[in-house]
């Protein structure tokens, strides 16, 4: 699942793609940031297990909380 790191908003994702680069927004919040394949699983992916019978996915989830 994608997740802001910045504010947790779940409804961020990659606006355009480069050669290695790909450019991630949060609607959310606004951040933005050109990152590559590594900073997109470390900062923008996270790993996330929907419940049985959930309706819908969360809004948002933890932050990164880097420093």
């Amino acid at each position: 699942m994608v997740r802001c790191p910045e504010c947790g908003s779940t409804d961020a994702g990659a606006i355009d793609h480069m050669i290695e680069i790909t450019h991630m927004m949060c609607r959310g919040c606004g951040h933005d940031a050109y990152v590559d394949s590594y900073q997109l699983g470390d900062d923008w992916n996270v790993d996330f297990e929907i419940p049985a019978g959930a309706a819908f996915l969360p809004s948002y989830l933890t932050p990164l909380g880097r420093g």
